[in-house]
């Protein structure tokens, strides 16, 4: 039986009309007008957005549980070397209440080694706790000084925390060398034809920087170069080294164009960004017309490679060769903060530390109380024995001895005999002996319980 081609052919066809969409996106306006660093944009937009949200700050504060097994371990303690007068007290104040009614330690034989066994295990507990809290503050502090780095990677020095989408605060008057360095101009920092790393050193020194570069200084003031709207201004006007608030309005434009992320931003994510940032580097969706070879460490629209990024028509975008070629770092400078802020997280998870430390305080818990209730229940005196009673000699417990004169003593009766094997055992007149109580029996081999909760 054949099978049917109709399900097969539908499908081809609508992988030709996807394929169709995605070249008319990039190419339905002409060279030098629409697009043409999109792609770029959009992956320099992601990366933004994750570095603006930042990595989550954990908390440094121990967990209710470390804090609660860690009272029980000092109530042990401070119940231990109490004397008289503050006993009451401690266990008046002890929230929550000890369910078992617990007595001070006596001075006995090894009292002190009991003590110095309890104290040696308090502060084993407490060493756990402490070390717990630096970790908590290594962690915290670690994704803290990412989540500046990243920042600083965006905007350059003292870029504001807050997600700045209307540019206000990014592009305030003071700013201009945080963003695009000392000396900033067209050249130095989009790379203009340059291979050599003198006179192009702010080529990537921030994302904003990169993103003007992109999508803003143009040649005219109509291009849509990063998106379906203009966001570019002419390349002369552009405040390098003055006043970059007129850059605000162009940057609210290109961000609402740039989506917000959803879901926690991780390492693995920002890591993921940056590889796909520099996968477009040299691969531009239109590619050159010529000099290939000189567009190798271009971000974005170079359609004359010999020409360089000057921000004219078909040459908006970010050559990098100065980084790489010569003198030049090898590296791009916001992606290498980036880098280096990524690999001094501390891969440590809180949740996890604090499990284990948990862990380890309950066993040292178990063993601080049963020290101390064993010490408790042995220092407790032996339960007294019943008193013995007294009761009238038989005449059974006489004759069973009649051949015995000794015995028939011991049994406190009367011996008649000729000789020592020979004779009668009668009851004395009035006779009695005693009989030993029961007392209560102490030696169960139960053990301690493991606290005075139970």
């Amino acid at each position: 039986m054949k099978a049917t081609i109709g399900p097969l052919l539908h499908r081809q066809a609508l992988c030709l009309a996807v394929l169709a969409f995605q070249i008319v996106c990039f190419c339905n306006g002409g060279e030098g007008d629409e697009h043409e660093n999109q792609p770029e944009f959009q992956a320099l937009c992601h990366t933004l957005r994750l570095l603006q949200t930042g990595l989550t700050v954990p908390s440094d504060q121990q967990s209710t549980e470390i804090t609660a097994t860690m009272k029980w371990i000092s109530l042990a303690r401070d119940l231990a070397v109490a004397n008289e007068s503050t006993l009451t007290q401690i266990l008046e104040a002890a929230n929550p209440q000890p369910k078992r009614k617990l007595k001070k330690l006596q001075a006995s034989a090894n009292l002190a080694e009991i003590l110095a066994d309890i104290n040696e295990t308090h502060a084993e507990a407490d060493q756990e706790v402490q070390t717990l809290k630096q970790t908590l503050k290594a962690i915290k502090t670690s994704v803290e000084t990412a989540n500046e780095k990243f920042l600083k990677a965006v905007g350059g020095d003292n870029t504001p925390s807050e997600i700045d989408d209307e540019g206000n605060k990014y592009f305030a008057d003071g700013r201009q060398t945080n963003l695009f360095g000392s000396g900033a101009s067209q050249t130095k920092n989009c790379g203009g034809a340059l291979t050599s790393y003198s006179g192009a050193e702010n080529a990537r020194i921030t994302l904003i920087s990169d993103l003007t570069c992109l999508c803003i200084s143009g040649v005219s003031t109509d291009k849509k170069l990063c998106g379906a709207t203009v966001t570019n201004m002419q390349a002369s006007t552009i405040p390098w080294t003055s006043n970059p608030s007129t850059l605000a309005t162009k940057w609210a434009t290109l961000m609402s164009m740039c989506p917000k992320i959803s879901g926690e931003v991780t390492t693995e994510r920002i890591r993921m960004a940056l590889n796909r940032v520099r996968s477009l580097i040299g691969n531009n969706v239109r590619g050159p017309t010529n000099n290939r070879e000189k567009t190798k460490f271009t971000l974005g629209h170079n359609s004359a490679g010999a020409t360089g990024c000057t921000g004219d028509d078909k040459q908006t975008c970010v050559n990098y060769a100065p980084l790489f070629e010569g003198t030049g770092p090898k590296d791009i400078p916001w992606i290498k903060t980036i880098d280096a802020a990524l690999d001094k997280v501390d891969k440590r998870q809180p949740e996890t530390q604090t499990f284990l430390t948990n862990h380890r305080l309950l066993i040292l818990n178990k063993t601080v109380w049963q020290t101390f209730m064993r010490e408790s229940q042995q220092q407790q005196p032996s339960p007294a024995a019943k008193p013995t009673t007294l009761r009238k000699v038989t005449d059974t417990e006489c004759t069973k001895n009649k051949n015995n004169k000794t015995a028939c003593a011991e049994a406190n009766c009367k011996w008649e005999g000729t000789t020592e094997t020979v004779g009668t055992c009668k009851p004395k007149a009035g006779a009695e002996t005693t009989a030993a109580g029961k007392g209560e029996n102490n030696s169960s081999g139960r053990g301690a319980p493991d606290d005075a909760r139970t």
